[in-house]
C-alpha cells in the first residue's frame, strides 16, 4: 500500500464502563487515537430482524501498524461507528494493518 492512499481520518475508541449513581453500569466509548486510513466498502446487505429490514455494512480499513489496536476497539468514521471483526497484520511486518469492521448502532455496547 502506498502511504498516499491513507487519506481518511478515523478515530479509535475504547470501551469505558462506569457505575452511575443508581449502581448500574454505563458503557461509554472514549477516543484513544486519531489515525490516517484507507477505507473501502466490502459489503452491504439487507436482512430481516425484529419484524423489519436491517442494513448490514462492512468495510475494510487499512492503517499503519498500531500496536494497541485489537478487536475490543471501535472505529468512528464519517459519523458512523464500526466494530472490528477481524485484524490482518499484513504478513506480520508491522507496517500496515487491515481491519475488517461492521457498522453498529452508536449506543450498542
Amino acid at each position: 500500500m502506498d502511504i498516499g492512499e491513507l487519506r481518511h481520518r478515523i478515530t479509535l475508541m475504547s470501551k469505558n464502563v462506569e457505575t452511575n449513581a443508581n449502581g448500574f453500569e454505563v458503557v461509554t466509548w472514549q477516543e484513544v487515537d486519531e489515525v490516517w486510513a484507507h477505507v473501502a466498502n466490502l459489503t452491504a446487505r439487507d436482512f430481516f430482524s425484529a419484524s423489519r429490514v436491517q442494513m448490514q455494512h462492512t468495510v475494510l480499513i487499512t492503517i499503519r501498524y498500531h500496536p494497541d489496536v485489537d478487536a475490543s476497539l471501535r472505529i468512528r468514521f464519517r459519523e458512523k461507528v464500526y466494530r472490528i471483526t477481524g485484524i490482518d497484520q499484513k504478513q506480520y511486518k508491522n507496517r500496515f494493518m487491515e481491519l475488517k469492521a461492521l457498522e453498529v448502532d452508536e449506543d450498542e455496547g
